[in-house]
């Protein structure tokens, strides 16, 4: 062979590559690192270590006698992409750059392979397969992707086996940063690494970049390196850097496409963050934002950079990122395969096998069938609009309202009161701020949600229980009686919340009592702060739910004696106490109006009653209360719950025993209610069969669990034939759930009061601010109120139609009940001039409601009795308004004042309509009106005399005084702008910041303590 032969077949000389090894960590032994950069065969190399330590630990000597020609920089605190960038400023330039950080451990040919395919494929970054550097054949990296909204996903999992599976060259969209190959005249294209990206995100946004510059981006598997554990990522430094690389990526009219994704994205994000108490996580989201608003400059910048390197549109860069948003995939991978952080990989495996289990398939399964009935039974809500009927009202102003009212410091309930607002229209009002005033999507998050909620809770109910079947059986019965439906048949708001609720207080009371299959499940501190927490939460929209706890503790220990083990129960009484104790605190200032005025029960929600013995024994055990018929089919249940009382042993009878016992004491709790035997009227039938239908549905869940063990320790016989009567009894009590979805909305009417009172009542700003008095049943009466006579109560609504913060009100006051004392004499024939006696308040109309909906959308009508409804139509100063619906009875007062009005001076009578003219008509916050006012004449407003009303007309505060013995007046000095406003007293707004603080405290305790559990 001669040597020009030897020259042709001598392979080509690649070209030369300048290894950058940054070191940021003082502990990494950089010797294996730059033993491995030496070891390169076949490529021209230069080096440059830059140490970016604080007490700059590499030593320049160690690091020549390694590697001869390299350079050391140093430069203390600095970041590394300012370490790559400050590299780009050598006057000398090679071909390629090789950044890795100290550490990695390069194969011996892994330069070559890296280059010698950078050549083949035109390629811009590649970057080796990353294995353990102590376990080579454990995967850590072979690529990154990322979806539209710049989340990173792993190809695969850590600590993967490498059984050749990623051996291929494949295009990904990023490569780990940790050991990447750039080519230099692509890196300065582009302007090097993003200096305001950290390690957390440095790897997607150096990959998009070099896709838009017309780059591929490349994973050599042939070229291996190992690295280190991956350090823990920052999650608060990677979110806002994915907002970043969104913002600064996509060209205009991509980025007007992906934002609004991107906000639905983060809201729900939040949303969930808020619902699970993960306050960092919410804190993170904010800022992901915020951080990024404060350097829109910035991002400008980097736009405006992009555009000159741009070789490729948004398109072409859309086809290497993954579809949808892969947080949530990887969120419900996680949840599917029952590990949190699993990868795709390993958690498709897992639901391989997990669906290999005809048990497990067969509770898939069964949860999408009853998932696919209810969003069919309510296609029609979900479609439309939800009516507002009963106390389920509208929800158009909590976030205007709710909030604001909250943090005033005055309630607008009845004439008005210094008692506390309830926490609840400060969380309704936040909700409503955080949806960007979406209330329509919050109203049908909220009610649609609560019966979802609950089935959830019930299968959560009985998962220590370790039968997936035992709790989907549990849940699936629960959402088939029909009291969640009935609940929103007949718009009970309560009985819906209690709905939601009570399986959760269950679980929690079964896990405080550490017996049985709960044993070892939750310390009894931990059940007690999430009993307490639970009931908090509930009360915030139905303040009753918390007396529930008490009734299913005393089932629970009435079943245990009844069971003849009495084992837990100590627990669950002390844990009862302290929830309690939990929940009232969780609610001062606002619980406080519980003792006001003597102690009323109405701030809890309960004003009217149900006539008694209107509904039988027979129609509340089978939960026929409402227009969801509960067919005889019901009994079927029965059937079913009755089998772990026969075949059950153990802690499951015990168990089941106690279950039956909760559930008799919902139905004695609805019985007692119907004949007028308990010390307190409830919101609602429904709302006491919550109970009822909690403990027959974990009663058959336990069913399940006792099939699924005790049944095998018996051979065939009547046993097996009674599990398989239990069976058909439990098919046939789903049935008439079945039923009720077809029309599509759970029986609900089809239309509602709103259109009609938003035609019949005028706007404040048009004639003056005004009072609405409600008369009527309490089934029936779109706002909560107080008693009147029987099962009548009234109620008062300022300017219009109620809303769902008029479904909680104050004590009775004595302001108020001159209001209800006026009605009383009027209806009882000793007044006829109902009107003029109200007209000081401020009502304008009286509004007498007979039916849930208006006609011709209900037609069962519960009218007032003969008295009221006689006295009512004898009254001179009430006017009839004809025409507007046969479900109302309207009428306005020809006495009328306004509110707010401007009347004569120095009089202690109630004026004439003539002489009043309404003023500060405008509302621009909570409790604060503005307008122009005259002088001469005194404001009269119509809320009971409190010294922290203030009028200033021009910035001059006028004088304050009593009217008519209860209302406020102010006597103006001159003309000018004026505002009324409510000075919140200090020790309010302290009592207010410190009910936050007090729930910020107690649940970062409870979420603590649970995170240390499962640690352990």
């Amino acid at each position: 062979m001669t040597a020009a032969e030897n020259v042709e077949e001598a392979p080509p000389r690649l070209p030369a590559v300048l290894v950058v090894v940054v070191v940021d960590d003082p502990a990494e032994d950089l010797t294996p690192t730059l033993t491995s950069v030496s070891a390169q065969a076949e490529v021209p190399m230069g080096a440059v270590v830059v140490d970016v330590t604080a007490d700059s630990v590499v030593d320049e000597a160690a690091v020549r006698a390694l590697v001869p020609e390299a350079v050391v920089r140093r430069a203390p605190g600095a970041s590394w992409a300012e370490a790559v960038n400050a590299v780009l400023t050598r006057p000398e330039r090679l071909p390629f750059m090789l950044v890795c950080r100290g550490g990695v451990r390069l194969a011996e040919d892994a330069i070559a392979h890296l280059v010698s395919e950078a050549l083949a494929s035109n390629a811009g970054v590649l970057g080796p397969k990353l294995v353990d550097r102590e376990q080579p054949d454990h995967l850590r990296s072979v690529g990154l992707g990322s979806d539209k909204f710049a989340f990173p996903v792993s190809a695969v999992e850590v600590g993967e086996l490498d059984q050749e599976q990623h051996d291929a060259v494949v295009d990904v969209f990023a490569v780990d940063t940790r050991c990447v190959l750039i080519r230099w005249d692509l890196l300065v294209a582009i302007g090097g690494i993003d200096p305001a990206i950290a390690a957390d995100g440095d790897d997607i946004d150096l990959g998009w970049r070099s896709l838009l510059a017309g780059a591929r981006v490349l994973v050599v598997p042939d070229a291996v390196a190992g690295v280190g554990p991956e350090p823990v990522p920052d999650r608060r430094s990677r979110l806002r850097h994915q907002v970043r690389i969104m913002l600064s990526g996509y060209g205009a009219f991509r980025l007007a496409r992906v934002l609004p994704q991107a906000a639905i994205v983060w809201l729900v994000d939040l949303l969930a963050a808020l619902i699970t108490f993960r306050f960092d996580r919410c804190r993170d989201l904010l800022a992901s934002w915020t951080a990024n608003l404060r350097h829109l400059g910035g991002i400008r910048r980097r736009r405006r950079q992009v555009r000159q390197y741009r070789q490729v549109g948004d398109g072409e860069v859309r086809e290497y990122q993954l579809a949808g948003s892969a947080q949530f995939r990887q969120w419900l991978a996680a949840r599917v395969a029952f590990t949190e952080g699993s990868s795709a990989g390993r958690v498709a495996r897992r639901r391989i096998d997990a669906l290999s289990d005809a048990a497990v398939r067969n509770v898939l399964l069964a949860v999408v069938a009853v998932g696919v009935v209810y969003v069919f039974g309510s296609r029609h809500l979900l479609a439309g609009s939800i009516p507002a009927i009963g106390s389920l009202a509208n929800f158009d102003v909590v976030a205007r309202d709710g909030l604001g009212e909250w943090w005033s410091g005055w309630w607008r309930s009845g004439l008005g009161t210094d008692v506390p607002v309830p926490a609840g229209h400060a969380v309704l009002g936040a909700m409503g701020v955080v949806l960007l005033g979406a209330e329509g999507v919050l109203r049908v998050v909220l009610v649609l949600g609560a019966i979802p909620l609950g089935a959830w809770g019930m299968a959560r109910t009985l998962a220590p229980m370790e039968s997936r079947r035992a709790s989907m059986v549990a849940a699936v019965v629960y959402l088939a009686l029909p009291v969640g439906y009935n609940s929103l048949a007949t718009g009970r708001w309560s009985a819906l919340v209690a709905y939601a609720a009570a399986p959760w207080l269950l679980g929690q009371l079964a896990r405080a009592s550490a017996s049985g299959s709960f044993a070892g499940r939750s310390t009894l501190l931990t059940a007690t702060l999430g009993l307490g927490s639970v009931a908090a939460i509930a009360a915030l929209f139905a303040p009753m739910v918390v007396l529930l706890v008490g009734v299913m503790a005393v089932g629970l220990v009435a079943g245990s004696v009844v069971a003849g083990n009495l084992t837990g129960m100590g627990r669950v009484l002390v844990a009862t106490v302290g929830a309690t104790a939990l929940a009232f605190g969780l609610h001062l200032p606002g619980a406080l109006a519980l003792f006001r005025d003597g102690g009323q029960w109405a701030p809890l929600g309960a004003s009217g009653g149900t006539e008694p013995g209107t509904i039988s024994l027979t129609a509340l055990l089978r939960f026929d209360t409402g227009p969801v018929v509960a067919t005889v089919l019901v009994w079927g249940l029965f059937v079913a719950a009755a089998y772990p009382l026969v075949l059950g042993r153990g802690a499951r009878l015990v168990w089941a025993i106690r279950a039956w016992f909760v559930a008799m004491a919902g139905w004695g709790l609805a019985w007692a209610a119907q004949w007028g035997a308990l010390p307190v009227a409830l919101p609602s039938t429904e709302f006491a069969l919550v109970l009822a239908a909690v403990g027959l549905a974990m009663a058959v869940g336990i069913g399940a669990a006792v099939f699924e063990v005790d049944l095998l320790r018996h051979n065939f016989g009547w046993r097996q034939l009674l599990v398989v009567l239990a069976g058909a009894g439990l098919v046939c009590g789903l049935f008439p759930a079945v039923a009720a979805s077809f029309d599509g909305r759970w029986s609900m009417p089809r239309g509602d009061y709103d259109d009609l009172f938003a035609a019949v009542f005028p706007e404040p700003a048009d004639s003056g601010s005004y009072r609405v008095l409600w008369l009527g049943d309490d089934s029936v009466m779109p706002a909560r109120g107080w008693p009147l006579r029987a099962t009548e109560s009234f109620a008062l609504t300022d300017d219009g139609a109620p809303d769902i913060l008029n479904q909680l009100v104050a004590p009775l006051d004595a302001d108020t009940r001159a209001v209800r004392d006026a009605v009383r004499d009027a209806t009882a024939g000793r007044s006829n001039r109902l009107g003029r006696q109200l007209a000081e308040t401020g009502v304008r109309y009286v509004v007498v409601v007979q039916r849930i909906a208006p006609a011709p959308f209900a037609e069962q009508e519960v009218p007032l009795s003969d008295a009221t409804g006689d006295g009512l139509s004898e009254q001179l100063d009430l006017q009839r308004i004809e025409g507007v619906n046969q479900a109302l009875i309207f009428y306005e007062n020809t006495s009328w004042v306004p509110s707010r009005a401007a009347v004569p001076p120095a009089s202690d009578r109630v004026p004439e309509p003539a002489d009043a003219q309404a003023v500060l008509v405008e509302e621009s916050g909570a409790n604060r009106f503005t307008g122009v006012v005259e002088a001469g004449p005194e404001v009269h407003v119509a809320t009971p005399v409190d010294l922290d009303w203030q009028l200033t007309v021009d910035g001059e505060v006028a004088a304050r005084g009593d009217g008519l013995g209860w209302e406020n007046r102010f006597a103006p000095l001159n003309r000018g702008d004026a505002v009324l406003t409510y000075r919140t007293p200090l020790w309010k707004r302290l009592a207010l910041i410190g009910q936050v603080l007090a729930w910020v405290a107690v649940m970062a305790l409870l979420v603590n303590r649970r995170r240390a559990r499962e640690r352990t």
